[in-house]
């Protein structure tokens, strides 16, 4: 590859930008905001001659700040389309502007994304596991990249390396770990890299210690609630959707899935099949619950065609995308709360609470398996095996309370048919 100075390379990107149609405002911020410090990068490192390590190395600083949340997804994209797009003068002289979104955590140079998914082929990993492996043979070849060294030159020191960083971070997905080591070193050995020479899959993996993790206390869980603010279209919707969950242990894929006919108002039960286990499954659920759903949905819940419960509060107003929305959401008002973060604790750990409730009531653990959706349901099963007036009195706020008040209650009061709610 011939000589190229940095900066001539990103006079290029600017004037092709230019003629691309790119706004003055939008050309000087990828002029200053962002060329401008790859420029001073490569200028100290290597007297401002272009190099595709180093740009690696400049992406790799800033994709481990993004995995450490110390800057957003949408500051490291720009940062590694930036690269891209010099990358292109760099090897081709012409930019492709197109946007191609960032949708994978660890992003390694084209060249190496090639290779892992050769690996994933060559070594016919599944389809339900390609995904997962993916990840961590990309989070390999990051590192690698990370210290700036090419593939034939690669050693054993660089994978005991990698291993001994992981060590913290993933302690509860060691095999994961050796596995993409194993099946990359493997793979670089048979493609050049003379200087490896450890056979890695012959290295025991030390299984992680399996920590039992403590679900929510009622004082934590009080904490949470004070700090919904119950004036908003967000706090309505947050608060039913958490309360929901601590008296149902339904699941967050679940919850997001939930459709307005799945609610029976006046037998108080909500009919689902579950995403997960695509059993059906009724669940009673009481009356301040289903007013904390009334309110939110007769309230303020925005005109949608969506026949989904829980919806965005921002237009076009769809129905929440998937689970993530929702854990999101909870550690946020976690954290406003007050309320500690405990490695491997989240708004799934709702379900633990409920289900450790129920035990301390002297709820069965066939009831509790049955409630949690662990146990096959037929279809045809309206009603669950359970003494649901046990059930009533350790739901919810783990007492039996009386409607006598708010929307729902006024339809009971009246007993009214709000199937059309």
């Amino acid at each position: 590859m011939v000589t190229q100075s940095i900066q001539f390379i990103v006079d290029r990107l600017i004037d092709q930008y230019k003629s691309y149609g790119a706004s003055d405002k939008t050309v000087e911020a990828l002029r200053d905001s962002y060329c401008g410090p790859i420029i001073s990068f490569i200028n100290e490192q290597n007297k401002g001659i272009f190099s595709t390590n180093l740009l690696n190395e400049y992406v790799g600083k800033y994709q481990i700040a993004y995995e450490k949340n110390e800057i957003s997804r949408n500051y490291y994209s720009t940062i590694y389309r930036t690269a891209k797009l010099i990358m292109d003068i760099a090897n081709n002289g012409v930019a492709d502007f197109s946007r191609k979104k960032v949708s994978k955590k660890y992003l390694p140079s084209p060249e190496h994304m090639k290779m892992v998914d050769e690996i994933i082929k060559i070594n016919k990993i599944p389809l339900k596991s390609a995904n997962d492996i993916h990840m961590y043979i990309r989070k390999v070849f990051c590192y690698i990249e990370l210290k700036g060294v090419l593939d034939q030159d690669i050693t054993d020191d660089i994978f005991f390396e990698y291993l001994k960083s992981t060590s913290e971070s993933n302690k509860g997905s060691r095999s994961k770990v050796m596995r993409a080591v194993r099946m990359t070193s493997s793979y670089l050995k048979e493609n050049g890299a003379s200087k490896l020479h450890t056979d890695f899959s012959l290295l025991p993996i030390r299984r992680a210690t399996i920590h039992i993790v403590p679900p929510y206390s009622q004082d934590e869980l009080n904490q949470i609630f004070a700090a919904i603010d119950l004036t908003t279209e967000l706090g309505k919707r947050n608060y039913a959707i958490i309360y929901l969950a601590l008296e149902t242990g339904l699941r967050g894929a679940d919850i997001v899935a939930l459709k307005l006919q799945d609610i029976d108002w006046r037998k108080e039960t909500i009919s689902i099949r579950q995403s997960k286990t695509k059993e059906p499954i009724v669940q009673p659920v009481s009356g301040e619950v289903l007013n904390s759903i009334a309110d939110y949905i007769l309230d303020v819940r925005p005109d949608s065609s969506e026949n989904a419960v829980f919806l965005s509060t921002h237009p076009p107003f769809k129905a929440l995308k998937n689970s993530r929305a929702i854990g999101t959401m909870f550690e946020s008002l976690c954290k406003k709360a007050g309320v500690p973060k405990i490695p491997g604790r989240s708004f799934h750990s709702i379900r633990r609470t409920f289900a450790t409730e129920l035990s301390l009531k002297g709820t069965s653990i066939y009831e509790i398996s049955e409630l949690l959706g662990h146990r096959d349901l037929r279809s045809d099963k309206s009603y669950l095996s359970y003494n649901r007036q046990n059930i009533s009195f350790v739901a919810g706020n783990f007492g039996e309370v009386p409607i006598r008040g708010g929307i729902y209650a006024q339809f009971i009061n009246k007993k009214c048919n709000v199937g059309g709610l």
